[in-house]
């Protein structure tokens, strides 16, 4: 049984800050020519309306499971065809995923991981743990993994993040505002 669920879109929100921080940082860090996983694009799309331009040459592909982000997407290609070249948005489960299907990526962002209803599985702990390994299997050599301090399921993907940290996976790389770096120890 599928555990997507009817979910509503998510506007931009102030008390929301991960995705305007994460834009924020790509333009300090002047990242282009980048391939970027985002989890949870919202109706606003701002990371893939920010990042996927042609100046700044990303591919961005998001994932979302909720039917008013998908549809809003539609609809941004509808009014901006030149969008659906370097943006895409997957409707899915992340819990699904395959990495034989995914590329390899230079940022992913993680931002919502173990929140409702996700927080709600009996076993969010090691999916959520493997969810991160099958990005870490997919990330560049150079390649981060963001995460957003302020989620609701932040405090569960701290158990995560400890666990993987222990067994020698990541490393901490820093922060940005709102959200915590990793990277892959090599």
């Amino acid at each position: 049984m599928s555990r997507l669920r009817r979910l509503g879109g998510w506007k931009l929100d102030p008390v929301c800050p991960c995705d305007a921080d994460f834009v924020d940082w790509c333009e300090q860090e002047g990242v282009t020519a980048k391939v970027i996983f985002h989890l949870g694009c919202g109706m606003h799309h701002l990371v893939g309306r920010a990042l996927a331009t042609p100046e700044r040459n990303n591919q961005v592909i998001s994932l979302t499971a909720s039917r008013e982000e998908l549809d809003s997407y539609a609809d941004a290609v509808l009014e901006d065809p030149a969008l659906a070249a370097r943006y895409r948005v997957l409707f899915g489960d992340l819990y699904d995923l395959e990495a034989r299907v995914l590329p390899v990526f230079d940022a992913v962002t993680l931002f919502h991981l173990c929140e409702p209803p996700d927080a709600d599985r009996p076993d969010v702990v090691p999916a959520a743990r493997s969810v991160v390994q099958l990005f870490l299997d997919r990330l560049s050599p150079d390649g981060l993994l963001f995460f957003y301090a302020g989620s609701t399921g932040a405090a569960t993907t701290e158990v995560v993040l400890r666990t993987l940290q222990a067994v020698g996976r990541i490393v901490p790389a820093g922060g940005h505002r709102s959200l915590r770096l990793y990277r892959r120890r090599t």
